[in-house]
């Protein structure tokens, strides 16, 4: 799993925030993607998963033990900037 990766927790796709220079511990800081969720510009990008457009909700991020995510495979290193300025927005 790394920075930029999707990943799922319960049935809430996430984003993978943390660096990949962090050392990797048991808890990995991840951004939910929600479907249907109001946009304020860019403080939530759109990231598509799956062919499904989500919205980033950066506020709401956390962290979730790795061991309680499933990697879907996917990942969106070309939304880089717009997840950087979300991020510090």
């Amino acid at each position: 799993m790394k920075q930029f990766d999707i990943v799922r927790y319960e049935s809430t796709f996430g984003l993978v925030i943390e660096s990949d220079l962090i050392p990797k511990d048991r808890w990995v800081l991840v951004a939910p993607l929600i479907r249907d969720l109001p946009r304020a510009g860019a403080l939530n990008p759109v990231i598509p998963v799956a062919g499904i457009d989500h919205v980033l909700h950066i506020r709401s991020m956390a962290s979730v033990r790795r061991d309680a995510l499933e990697d879907t495979g996917e990942t969106v290193i070309d939304s880089r900037d717009a997840v950087i300025r979300a991020s510090i927005f």
